[in-house]
């Protein structure tokens, strides 16, 4: 391989991973000469992204052994790892251990991944309850999340607070908020 700098091979092994190509992306991260924080995220972020949440939390847990403190984005790759496998008590795992082993404050990404896992897993009475008390501003994304958890498990009252919300934060299109709850409400006039 060239001598190449960090940048240039962090960004070989992110373009690879965006491809879906992970073989690439793991042999790039292989032959680093030398891996710094941005690499062993930018390759547990591409285990997670593509489903490979058991590497991608080996790779985490490797990481102090070589002197790495994982930071904030590392635990926005694991959140959405879990979140997309709908494993709950692992996320929320996660997300307390970033107070309670590093110190870190979770912030609106990870807040938004955890609304993410309740509400795939049906907890929507939880994820519910967690936008309401965040210690920072729902978006739009945050309410549609939530409005789409809604119509997966057809709750509508939980669907229209939700939506409410949606079409409040939204600023011009509403599209897909209104979309989302005309879904729901004919998937619950449906079961009925």
């Amino acid at each position: 391989m060239p001598e190449w700098d960090a940048t240039t091979w962090n960004t070989m092994l992110t373009g690879y991973s965006l491809q879906g190509n992970l073989v690439k992306a793991e042999k790039i991260f292989q032959e680093m000469p030398e891996k710094v924080l941005v690499s062993w995220t930018a390759m547990l972020t591409a285990y997670a992204q593509h489903g490979q949440i058991g590497k991608s939390k080996a790779l985490f847990e490797e990481m102090p052994a070589r002197n790495l403190t994982s930071d904030s984005v590392a635990f926005v790759s694991l959140l959405l790892g879990f979140s997309h496998r709908g494993d709950v008590y692992r996320s929320w795992k996660c997300f307390r251990s970033m107070v309670s082993d590093f110190g870190l404050s979770p912030g609106k990404q990870h807040f938004s991944c955890m609304v993410d896992a309740l509400g795939r897993a049906g907890y929507l009475w939880e994820a519910q309850e967690l936008i309401a008390c965040m210690p920072v501003l729902p978006d739009p994304q945050d309410w549609t999340s939530l409005l789409a958890a809604c119509k997966t498990h057809g709750d509508c009252e939980v669907g229209t607070w939700a939506a409410e919300e949606a079409l409040k934060a939204e600023s011009g299109s509403h599209g897909a908020s209104y979309v989302l709850l005309a879904n729901l409400f004919k998937r619950s006039i449906n079961r009925q």
